[in-house]
């Protein structure tokens, strides 16, 4: 596959996806949650990480007809015992091992403007959160950014490894195809260390910079968009009548929190 095959139609719809998911405003409340959620969405399914954000917004406004409409209130949002029992009501997998426990520690300590500093980070400023807070993996750091609207970071789950592997880009096959560490165990998937991350997600720029359609106003790499893209088409979205992720129609928020 070259990158000339990765058609027009392909990059429209995954902007409209951006677009259409992005946090908006980038308030407080509205940051945190979204740090929860694409906690939440590690390893599992995003529509059990949206029950989980319903969960906290039912929580936060339990008389209120819209109330999953609105972005939990800080005070749930802070709150380790209403978080973690919001993930243990919808069965989360993880929800016995406390996994926001540090995120929620960290950020409710830190300056209001640190919302536009997760959107805004590089690979420097990632590494500085990745390194000070349990559960924030690079995938997990970068994918946080792009919610927030972010455009310099490469979330790399397997379906955009693999989509990177088909265009030539060298990922090691235990990236993307499962495999069994011993005769008849489970067949599980490697995942990037730091170093081979990096390495990955510099060359993915690099491709992606000798194509104008994939470049912002000021000659940088989108990188937001290359996900969008490369996910789109290997999770086969289009062929599971997920159309709603593109936000057609007006009930798309039902099934994305972020939809709008």
């Amino acid at each position: 596959m070259r990158v000339q095959e990765i058609t027009d139609g392909q990059i429209e719809n995954a902007r409209i996806v951006l677009e259409n998911h992005v946090v908006r405003p980038l308030t407080l409340e509205g940051a945190f949650e979204s740090g929860l959620f694409c906690i939440c969405s590690q390893a599992t399914p995003f529509e059990i990480a949206s029950r989980f954000v319903y969960a906290l917004r039912e929580t936060s406004h339990s008389k209120e007809m819209d109330a999953r409409q609105k972005y939990s209130k800080l005070d749930v949002l802070i709150d380790k015992d209403k978080v973690n029992a919001a993930a243990l009501k919808i069965g989360w997998r993880f929800a016995y091992k406390k996994r926001f426990d540090e995120f929620i520690d960290y950020f409710k300590r830190l300056d209001g403007n640190w919302p536009e500093m997760v959107r805004d980070a590089g690979v420097e400023e990632r590494e500085r959160f990745v390194n000070d807070v349990k559960w924030l993996s690079n995938k997990t750091f970068s994918f946080w950014s792009i919610c927030l609207g972010g455009t310099n970071l490469l979330a790399l789950d397997v379906y955009v490894m693999k989509g990177l592997k088909d265009l030539g880009l060298d990922i090691k096959d235990d990236f993307v195809y499962p495999v069994a560490r011993n005769i008849g165990s489970q067949r599980v998937r490697k995942t990037p260390r730091n170093r081979e991350y990096l390495i990955i997600e510099r060359e993915a720029r690099d491709f992606f910079e000798r194509d104008e359609r994939f470049l912002l106003g000021d000659g940088k790499v989108n990188m937001a968009l290359i996900d969008a893209v490369l996910w789109w088409a290997r999770a086969n979205r289009d062929t599971q009548n997920q159309g709603y992720l593109f936000g057609n129609g007006n009930m798309s928020w039902l099934y994305m929190p972020y939809a709008n």
